[in-house]
């Protein structure tokens, strides 16, 4: 391998591990309040989810 080809790969690598941190925050921080919601209508309705949770 060239050192060209190897800055090349070793750049897509990192553009990876970026991108899959930045889901990862994405994740959580869209998993916070889709969880309090959900206790919501638990606590209200609870035959819309499983009440003995």
């Amino acid at each position: 391998m060239t050192k060209k080809k190897r800055r090349q790969c070793l750049k897509k690598s990192e553009d990876r591990k970026k991108e899959k941190t930045e889901m990862k925050d994405q994740k959580k921080r869209g998993r916070s309040p889709k969880k309090k919601d959900r206790k919501k209508c638990k606590k209200f309705r609870p035959e819309l989810g499983n009440g003995d949770r």
